[in-house]
């Protein structure tokens, strides 16, 4: 073993420096190390008890890395290797971008989402596993194809994980656990809308039906109510949700006059249903009846959030159409209804709108739009019906990825 280099040792140096173990040129107060971390430079007398100060001097700016450089590190995410390390990348993942997506506008829920749901996660496997699936689809939207499925595969098998967890965890709900089961059930609805548009890219995995997804939605969705009956006063004091408002407190504004004279087509064809069931069998028009009742509660409502869902802090209440609307009209959609089915693009343009803001319903609204159009006009040869459908399609609006935020 070579002997040990030999150095004249800094007796006269600063405090900082001897604390950090560092040498001190001793030229201060301040010394050239403490101007450069922009630190107090103290000195201790002979006595031990007098000191030599400097003011505090401004710490140099920090060079910020240029935006053009931070997307090109984002694109260039590598999949780990392990399963222990991509979970240490995507919990890093969820602690610097992925939480700000799931805050909502004027609730103050910042906290919860970075530093309660992590340490949550710790204790509940059910939200562990839905931090990391929409963690992992977050990094499959900023990576190159040859990692996007590995990140789509692995959110995947996250989300499924989050749902057989979560299933088996809800006759334990306890006082303890309500704010992990709530914070679950709001990220399965991101979940559900993620799933559908980045698996619909992917080429190993089956492309979803976005009507059925939109259903999924909304059970998921109806999956929260068991949990706020459990304890109306929680819900009362959360500090987050008590900030925001009812929906029926939204003030509501004038809607444009495109959007009304469709949703006015819209009611004319519902309504043709009550004409075309005068030949038909009893069961079939008492089915049709009630689809028609149900479909006109639902243009009602979709009517309501064209009024009051209009801005960063409203658009968010899009994700509670289905749930207004009720099951009598997911009873009228499973049956392939065409007014449904209409009435649920009309909903396909709002979530386009929210999808121009959140990144987890960027492409989700007009996948829905498409499917819905082009299995209408194939039942449907109507002037009417064309109408609305072109209404709908030009009401997308195409925007650079960069005005998606994190």
């Amino acid at each position: 073993m070579p002997p040990r280099r030999s150095h004249a040792k800094s007796r006269r140096g600063c405090l900082s420096c001897k604390s950090r173990h560092i040498k001190c040129d001793e030229s201060g107060p301040p010394c050239e190390r403490c101007k450069l971390r922009g630190t107090a430079c103290e000195y201790a007398g002979s006595t031990g008890t007098e000191l030599k100060t400097a003011p505090l001097s401004p710490a140099k700016p920090r060079k910020e890395i240029p935006s053009h450089n931070a997307a090109r590190i984002i694109r260039e995410l590598q999949f780990p290797a392990d399963r222990r390390l991509l979970e240490l990348q995507l919990m890093h993942r969820w602690s610097t971008l992925t939480h700000k997506s799931c805050c909502t506008p004027g609730a103050g829920d910042d906290e919860v989402w970075e530093q309660m749901v992590p340490t949550l996660a710790v204790r509940y496997d059910f939200l562990l596993n839905g931090l990391l699936a929409l963690a992992a689809f977050d990094c499959a939207r900023s990576t190159t194809q040859s990692t996007y499925e590995q990140y789509v595969r692995s959110a995947v098998e996250y989300h499924a994980l989050a749902l057989g967890t979560f299933r088996s965890y809800l006759p334990l709900i306890n006082p303890e656990s309500y704010e992990a089961a709530l914070c679950l059930s709001l990220m399965l609805m991101l979940l559900a809308l993620a799933s559908a548009q980045f698996t619909s890219k992917s080429t190993t995995t089956k492309s979803p039906d976005m009507v059925e997804n939109a259903i999924v939605h909304f059970e998921l969705l109806r999956g929260c109510v068991p949990l706020a009956d459990i304890n109306e006063d929680y819900l009362l004091s959360n500090p987050y949700i008590r900030n925001l408002k009812l929906f029926e407190d939204l003030p509501r504004a004038t809607i444009d006059e495109g959007v009304r004279q469709a949703l006015s087509q819209l009611s004319d064809i519902n309504d043709r249903k009550i004409v075309s069931t005068v030949h038909e069998s009893d069961e079939r028009r008492v089915r049709q009846i009630a689809h028609w009742g149900a479909c006109k509660k639902a243009l009602a409502g979709l009517r309501e959030f064209f009024e009051r869902c209009v801005d960063d802090f409203t658009l968010g209440y899009v994700l509670g159409f289905l749930n207004i609307a009720g099951e009598e009209y997911i009873k009228a959609l499973k049956d392939e209804d065409n007014a449904a089915l209409l009435i649920l693009m009309f909903w396909g343009v709002l979530m386009d709108k929210l999808g121009h803001k959140v990144w987890w319903a960027d492409r989700f609204g007009s996948l829905l739009v498409s499917e819905i159009s082009g299995r209408v006009l194939v039942k449907e040869d109507d002037k009417e019906v064309h109408s609305i459908i072109l209404w709908a399609r030009e009401s997308l609006r195409d925007r650079p990825p960069e005005e998606i935020e994190s």
